[in-house]
């Protein structure tokens, strides 16, 4: 049986586990994601990073009921009924982080400045 072409991602990833998605710092720090557990945000991590449900379940050692149940369950804490949702809640929080310090650079640049 081969699972190559369901379990890996698109980009070539091969495991969720890989450096930079296994650690789920792009949603830990995200107010809306505070309510996820660990292993929720980690399978948004494998959803967001393109793994189907079945390669995200072989991937952590865990059924695909499980994981099925971690989406539900990441889908209602979140207020969200897709996947799109998801990945657009994601993006905002995303441009958030960004413009955050944009902003406050534009403040300080505008407070520093001296009118003659």
């Amino acid at each position: 049986m081969n699972n190559v072409e369901r379990t890996a991602p698109k980009d070539g990833h091969s495991s969720i586990a890989s450096p930079g998605l296994a650690d789920d710092w792009i949603l830990a720090d995200a107010q809306v994601f505070a309510s996820l557990t660990t292993r929720e945000r980690t399978v948004c991590v494998g959803i967001l990073t393109g793994y189907t449900s079945e390669g995200i379940a072989l991937n952590l050692g865990i059924s695909i009921n499980s994981v099925l149940t971690y989406r539900k369950r990441v889908y209602e804490k979140l207020g969200i009924t897709s996947q799109n949702e998801l990945f657009m809640l994601t993006f905002r929080h995303l441009l958030q982080q960004r413009a955050l310090p944009a902003q406050r650079d534009s403040v300080l640049d505008e407070s520093s400045r001296v009118v003659a």
